[in-house]
């Protein structure tokens, strides 16, 4: 595995994991633990991983990282359309 690909995917799991732990440990500050609360936060952690790696394809595809910031905001109030 390529050491850029690596870190991407240590930083995808860190950064992901991390969000989904602090989320799992304040719904268990307001409500208690449950068990619901993990197998909840399970798949948000691997939608979440799913949806960053879509978003860093589209990303990719469409070159965006060698635009200037100004120009690249427009690409990205048409993402919807």
């Amino acid at each position: 595995m390529k050491k850029v690909t690596r870190l991407y995917w240590i930083c995808q799991i860190c950064g992901w994991g991390a969000y989904s732990a602090i989320g799992l440990w304040v719904a268990v500050l307001d409500h208690g633990w449950r068990p619901s609360a993990t197998w909840g936060y399970a798949p948000f952690f691997l939608y979440n991983i799913g949806l960053a790696h879509l978003l860093r394809s589209v990303i990719l595809r469409r070159n965006w990282t060698s635009l200037p910031l100004p120009r690249l905001l427009v690409p990205l109030t048409r993402l919807g359309e």
